[in-house]
């Protein structure tokens, strides 16, 4: 819930541009600002950990597919 406030104070004000941007351009820019990513099933958020030097380490091998699929409960929002 904090992201998806985040998200929408940063799109409102203009200090994140979600429109007419590559969709690479935006999930790099999500990343950069530490956006939450969420696993689309349960079993990927059990085999995560809490590791950060592991999760740090997956979410740079991450395509762009995968990573859209994290970020899709801020994407898909209508604003």
């Amino acid at each position: 819930l904090e992201n998806k406030a985040r998200f929408v104070e940063e799109v409102c004000s203009g200090d994140l541009i979600v429109t007419d941007r590559k969709r690479s351009e935006l999930l790099g820019d999500l990343k950069r600002r530490r956006y939450d990513t969420f696993p689309k099933n349960e079993e990927e958020f059990n085999s995560s950990g809490d590791n950060d030097d592991d999760e740090q380490a997956l979410e740079d091998d991450t395509p762009d597919a995968e990573l859209a699929k994290g970020f899709e409960y801020l994407l898909g929002m209508k604003i």
